[in-house]
């Protein structure tokens, strides 16, 4: 099981997706550099992951996922893709992260 990502949204509406596991692992091996990325490392920790964002957070964490996406395979960086859109829809109010 993933790292479930909660979109709310102002109409109150909320969309569910994930960071899957095995891309979790790809994003935060040891051969990517994380050390700008304020506020992906906030996610590293997989089973004690609970990270609430505000639209200004939720905008820096696109910022670091279109890094990473640089940096990692083309099956995970197509994942990462989607959820940089998902993030990037019109109307976003705030996301929850959360582990297992």
């Amino acid at each position: 099981m993933g790292l479930d990502i909660v979109i709310y949204k102002e109409n109150n509406q909320k969309k569910i997706t994930e960071i899957k596991e095995k891309t979790h692992k790809v994003i935060f091996s040891t051969q990517n550099d994380l050390s700008e990325m304020t506020q992906l490392i906030r996610l590293k920790d997989y089973y004690k992951t609970n990270v609430h964002l505000e639209l200004e957070e939720v905008k820096v964490l696109i910022d670091d996922l279109k890094k990473i996406s640089k940096q990692i395979e083309s099956f995970h960086k197509n994942e990462i893709i989607n959820i940089i859109n998902l993030l990037s829809e019109p109307m976003l109010k705030k996301v929850h992260i959360a582990g297992d």
